[in-house]
């Protein structure tokens, strides 16, 4: 009996020690190695030459040296030593476009463990950030079904989707908002609607990997969140430049709308916050989404907000170019920039329209203009259109005739040049960018009322005298428009597509809103010439 007793004490004595030491293996942190930065994950696509390709993260082993090799070869010139806080960073000598697929090896020195990523590209990555008209994923756009299906066919573009998060301070990791951090377009990379990948940033990827015949591989990480201001995605450094990134002088600060205290902090802008909850603040996106994919060498970056930031206008024609400007120092990269000029809708953004134009003071900005393509039937509230082909095909085009790619096509709609008055008239001729207005001609909006498109003139005149704005009539004569002022009026301004949900836009190339053949002239107001 006693025997017994002692036999069973020894077992369970065995059975807690085990237990213990289970315990203690189960919640003890494992070593870390090699940490890989934020998206530095299989299937993705790294900078291309001219760029440097340039890789990061972690160690726990002080001092030691991180080497990289590419299918099997180490790369002398890109190793590096861990630093005191544990980071590590590289660059990689230039290198072509290649799809593969390669394989990249991260080893220490120390007895830290390597780490492989595989299906590695090296071609041209964007990033895509903005609010919820740029988080609107391509299972909500028109056709989805169909163009995801269509997805298998582009196995070297490929997709990222930052995770929506805040934060208080710069941070220097970030997750992924889909169950995978790099994905071959396919099917099954897609997501439900306001899931993944982003529509506008999917569809402009494909055609560009189009018009580069597929030899390019690329590469589209996603970072929106809807509903945001333009100073959520603006470090404090964007917020306290009193410059608006460079496009205003010092001096001529103190006569603008938009007033700036003299210790260089701005405003908040006073923009109606939806669905009665609390938002990320000044910076915390910025600090949460964009900080930590800093390493990352962008070729460019792709914009669509302002819908936020629609009631504070003159704000935004400030803080808009100067989180670009801030954008560019903090990567310290050369980062063309593209913007969506924002769709219509039943809230007038003429004015927020023209302040985004603000970035246009700024080198190697252009944007897409979407004034055309308003939705009011859309199921997913008027504000989100659904026509997400045309505008990713508007921004490729800018980007293929931009400072990149710098292929000579025309990269957007008629662009106004001047409105003449004819004295003894009073009729204006609107003039246009030579180059801009081949073909130019009237096609109906996408949200025109079937028994008015351009039965409704989208030009207005008003006198210098007069407050009112009037309609007036016109014609389309080779490159120009003729305006008939109506009687009494001597015109001083002239405006186009200054509204809500403009029925009628002036088109260059061929067709409308539905055709993918011509772009719609920008909504401009200009004073006249007598």
């Amino acid at each position: 009996m006693a025997s017994a007793l002692i036999t069973a004490s020894a077992d369970a004595g065995r059975i807690l020690t085990f237990c213990i030491a289970l315990i203690a293996l189960l919640t003890t942190p494992p070593c870390q190695g090699i940490e890989l930065g934020s998206f530095l994950a299989d299937n993705m696509v790294l900078a291309r030459e001219p760029l440097e390709a340039r890789l990061w993260g972690w160690s726990d082993d002080v001092g030691e040296t991180i080497s990289v090799s590419i299918d099997g070869e180490e790369i002398s010139e890109a190793s590096t030593t861990v630093q005191d806080d544990g980071s590590w960073i590289m660059n990689l000598p230039p290198r072509e476009a290649s799809a593969g697929p390669h394989t990249l090896t991260f080893s220490g020195s120390g007895s830290t463990s390597a780490v492989t990523l595989k299906n590695v590209a090296f071609g041209d990555v964007f990033l895509c950030s903005g609010q919820s008209n740029m988080e609107f994923a391509v299972k909500g756009a028109f056709n989805s079904d169909a163009e995801i299906v269509n997805s298998v066919n582009y196995p070297n573009l490929r997709l990222a989707n930052v995770n929506k998060t805040a934060a208080d301070d710069p941070q220097d990791r970030v997750g992924s908002k889909s169950p995978y951090v790099w994905a071959v377009s396919a099917p099954d990379a897609f997501g439900a609607p306001w899931q993944w990948p982003s529509a506008v940033c999917y569809f402009f990827g494909r055609d560009l990997y189009r018009m580069l015949g597929g030899k390019v591989p690329i590469g589209l990480v996603s970072a929106p969140w809807g509903g945001q201001s333009v100073t959520a995605f603006s470090s404090p450094d964007a917020m306290s430049d009193p410059t608006c990134g460079g496009t205003v002088h010092l001096p001529d600060m103190y006569t603008s709308k938009y007033h700036m205290e003299l210790k260089g902090t701005v405003e908040e802008p006073t923009a109606k916050v939806p669905h009665h909850r609390k938002l990320p603040e000044t910076s915390q996106l910025w600090n949460a989404m964009i900080h930590p994919i800093i390493n990352m060498r962008f070729a460019a970056a792709l914009w669509y907000q302002g819908e936020a930031d629609a009631n504070d206008p003159d704000s935004y024609a400030c803080r808009f170019p100067a989180m670009i400007a801030d954008w560019r120092r903090k990567f310290d990269l050369r980062l063309p920039f593209y913007f969506v000029q924002l769709a219509a809708h039943k809230q007038d953004f003429s004015l927020i329209r023209e302040a985004q134009m603000a970035a246009l003071k700024l080198d190697d900005v252009s944007y897409a203009v979407a004034i055309d393509i308003g939705d009011p039937t859309s199921p997913w509230g008027a504000v989100h259109p659904r026509r997400k082909q045309e505008v990713g095909r508007r921004l490729a085009r800018a980007v293929w005739g931009g400072p990149l790619y710098g292929r000579d096509i025309i990269t957007s709609g008629p662009l106004v040049r001047g409105a003449i008055v004819d004295k003894e008239t009073s009729s204006v001729t609107v003039t246009f960018v030579p180059g801009t207005a081949s073909n130019l001609h009237a096609n109906g909006t996408a949200a025109c009322d079937e028994n008015e498109c351009c039965n409704t003139s989208p030009f207005e005149v008003r006198s210098s005298t007069k407050d009112n704005w009037t309609r007036a009539d016109f014609s389309v004569v080779n490159r120009r428009v003729l305006l008939s002022v109506p009687e009494g009026i001597i015109p001083s301004e002239v405006r186009y597509d200054w509204e809500g949900y403009p029925q009628c836009a002036i088109y260059n190339g061929v067709g409308g809103p539905d055709d993918h053949k011509g772009i719609a002239a920008t909504p401009f107001r200009i004073s006249t010439v007598h």
